[in-house]
């Protein structure tokens, strides 16, 4: 690297790049934490094979192909819980790999700043090992489609006073459906709220993924035997002015699962806030989230405007969601669990994610001839190589669009 500025600490230039980078394209929060953490690893990198070179000025395109090999002999874990060295393990070469995109696209940021004239990692690769390849290809095929919403259907009929309730049980299908026709992340599904639907835009209306800060009521629902000692209390306590007198009889008579998530409400809860003709406890909950990635606005397709047509009939009026949880709030449960069991029922592979209806969604459109940056837009991606991930470009596709030029050109 030939620097302009040869004094200039590697991560004083790496941060500058990062706050200018942010700056241009709004890098989400977790992306931030990223950039950060990479240039702790090549600082400390520095200071442990190359503890003399403190500048910019220093560092060599040899130093950067070294980092990898150093990379490898650092042990984590995948939460960063672990403890013991023996539940630790080298990173995967494709957390290798990431680091070093990630490094270029710093170093690149710097070189349009005028900061240095050359990227250390421009020629820097690292070799993917077959053991992490994953052996299918994401997208779904029509057909996997077509099965995979069959056997959520069948899901949704199933008799719901059975021995298998289910948080989801009546709205699988319509969720699946909308994953595949909006190409939303499942975050995004989760926390979308009625008043990001627009239905008077266009001829079928537009979604709008940003940031949700709402208050909703909540109704949380009881046995029969909590029932009647939460009932007592609200008799007894009308004077006091709330319900509970502690987090501790909260979990009680709650559970834990409500008394945690909806910890403050339920601390604040008057007695009047009880129920005793639907034995629940009516809360106005604060519920709040903001997407890691980019926000932005997908259009509707008729048939994802019938889905949402159909959720909005059937709503409860307290709840503000589009797919709420039966207690009106966002959904809590996992949706993985049942969808393994929805896949094996469809006879598809269980090593299916439901992140993959994104690659489908995207897929599906580059397959019809829908233009790469038409995809970008609708997937709300910064650039263009991050939509290339999901929609690849495949050799069938090249052979069906070359025949274009015999027509044009007869030869």
């Amino acid at each position: 690297v030939i620097p302009r500025h040869s004094k200039l600490p590697m991560a004083s230039l790496l941060e500058s790049a990062l706050s200018r980078r942010t700056e241009e394209i709004g890098l989400s929060p977790k992306s931030i934490a990223s950039f950060e953490n990479r240039i702790r690893l090549l600082c400390t990198f520095l200071e442990e094979r190359h503890p003399t070179v403190k500048t910019i000025a220093g560092f060599s395109s040899d130093m950067a192909s070294e980092y990898i090999g150093w990379r490898r002999s650092r042990l984590t874990s995948r939460s960063g819980t672990a403890k013991s060295r023996d539940k630790m393990r080298p990173p995967s070469s494709k957390t290798i790999a990431d680091d070093v995109r990630r490094f270029r696209t710093l170093f690149s940021q710097a070189i349009r700043m005028g900061l240095i004239a050359a990227d250390p990692f421009k020629e820097v690769r690292v070799k993917i090992k077959a053991s992490e390849i994953k052996a299918f290809e994401r997208p779904l095929s029509d057909m996997d489609v077509t099965r995979l919403l069959k056997a959520a259907r069948e899901f949704d009929r199933e008799d719901q006073l059975a021995h298998s309730p289910s948080t989801y049980r009546g709205m699988l299908h319509d969720i699946l459906a909308f994953y595949l026709l909006t190409g939303m992340r499942k975050e995004e599904l989760i926390h979308l709220p009625w008043e990001h639907v627009d239905l008077e835009w266009g001829k079928n209306g537009l979604l709008f993924v940003q940031p949700v800060d709402i208050k909703t009521r909540v109704r949380l629902g009881v046995s029969a035997k909590q029932a009647v000692q939460i009932s007592g209390l609200a008799t007894s306590r009308q004077r006091t002015g709330r319900l509970f007198r502690s987090e501790v009889e909260a979990k009680e008579l709650l559970g834990k699962s409500y008394a945690h998530r909806y910890r403050a409400a339920i601390a604040a809860a008057k007695p009047h806030a009880w129920s005793d003709e639907s034995n629940s406890l009516l809360i106005d909950v604060r519920v709040q989230w903001s997407q890691k990635a980019t926000r932005g606005s997908i259009p509707l397709s008729p048939a994802s405007r019938s889905i949402i047509n159909r959720r909005r009939k059937i709503a409860s009026p307290e709840s503000q969601f589009v797919f709420p949880h039966p207690d009106g709030g966002p959904l809590k449960s996992d949706l993985q669990p049942l969808f393994k069991q929805t896949l094996k029922h469809a006879g598809l592979r269980d090593s299916v994610r439901i992140h993959d209806l994104r690659h489908t969604f995207a897929f599906a459109l580059r397959d019809k001839g829908v233009p790469i940056e038409t995809i970008m837009g609708l997937m709300r991606h910064q650039n263009i190589e991050e939509t290339m991930i999901y929609a690849q470009y495949r050799p069938e596709e090249g052979a069906r669009r070359i025949q274009v030029l015999d027509d044009l050109w007869r030869l």
